[in-house]
């Protein structure tokens, strides 16, 4: 946290507070022995004492960064904080001193690969070949360097094109999946049409059979309650039957509120009422005949 406030005060232009922030974040971290932090402060401070034009105490700060990044083993610091000492001597016009840390810089850089390191030595290197009237090498410098930032270039174009062809693979199996969800759904609905046509198939083959067995009932001798269950029975299904096959279209209408549905069944009843009557009076007229 102390350290984002100097960098956030750095930014907005109060250098000198931001300088005691980093200060005062250096001693903890001295304390703790974090050496990361303190490597950390200690390159702030360089540059803000640079941006301030006193390069003197921004050598001494990045003198003592480089140093903890030795500590550390931090090979791509240790190239970068070469390189910062080198353009202090440039600024300077300590060409020899400068040509040291900057050649430095530039084989360490080589050593790891690192693209970003090798660029900027190079024109570090090209501007002190430059001073030195050494033309030749000084374009040498300035061809890597143009070379280094075309590879750079390359390397975020490529980076940007796996990076879409990720998102484009992505998307592919996302739509695939989608697909997949899909068809299943489908083949599951399919399922359940099938098996619902067959079970409202047999259940009316089933009401037919019961009511042609009502009729024949007519030419048998039965007791008052069985004339009046096998009046009342069929009806009943028939009922419940027609709830079962309308509901998906009552849950529609009614938006699944309970008192809706109930008025919709309701009618419906109120409907079929009139013919259960008749049919009630026919059947018991029929059954009771056979007495």
């Amino acid at each position: 946290m102390i350290r984002l406030q100097g960098i956030s005060l750095d930014i907005r232009g109060s250098q000198a507070a931001a300088i005691d922030y980093y200060n005062y974040s250096l001693e903890i971290f001295k304390e703790i022995r974090d050496k990361m932090g303190i490597d950390t402060s200690l390159n702030n401070i360089g540059v803000i004492y640079l941006n301030q034009g006193k390069t003197d105490k921004a050598l001494e700060y990045y003198v003592q960064s480089l140093a903890i990044k030795k500590e550390i083993g931090d090979k791509n610091g240790i190239a970068n904080s070469f390189n910062n000492i080198g353009l202090i001597f440039i600024h300077q016009n300590k060409f020899d001193q400068a040509m040291d840390y900057c050649s430095q810089s530039f084989s360490l850089a080589q050593e790891i690969g690192n693209v970003e390191r090798i660029k900027v030595a190079a024109a570090a290197l090209k501007k002190i070949y430059k001073s030195q009237n050494q033309g030749m090498k000084a374009l040498e410098m300035f061809e890597l360097e143009v070379q280094m930032s075309d590879s750079l270039k390359s390397e975020e174009i490529t980076k940007q094109i796996a990076q879409a062809e990720s998102r484009a693979e992505f998307e592919k199996h996302q739509l695939i999946k989608e697909q997949d969800a899909k068809e299943t759904a489908r083949i599951e609905a399919e399922k359940i049409a099938r098996r619902n046509s067959i079970q409202y198939s047999g259940i009316g083959f089933g009401l037919f059979a019961i009511f042609g067995l009502v009729f024949f009932l007519g030419r048998i001798q039965l007791p008052k309650w069985a004339v009046e269950l096998s009046v009342f029975l069929p009806f009943l299904i028939f009922f419940e039957f027609l709830l079962v096959i309308t509901d998906p279209y009552v849950d529609a209408w009614s938006e699944g509120v309970p008192l809706i549905k109930l008025g919709i069944n309701v009618v419906m009843a109120a409907a079929i009422f009139p013919l259960h009557s008749f049919f009630e009076s026919f059947l018991k007229n029929r059954l009771f005949q056979s007495k």
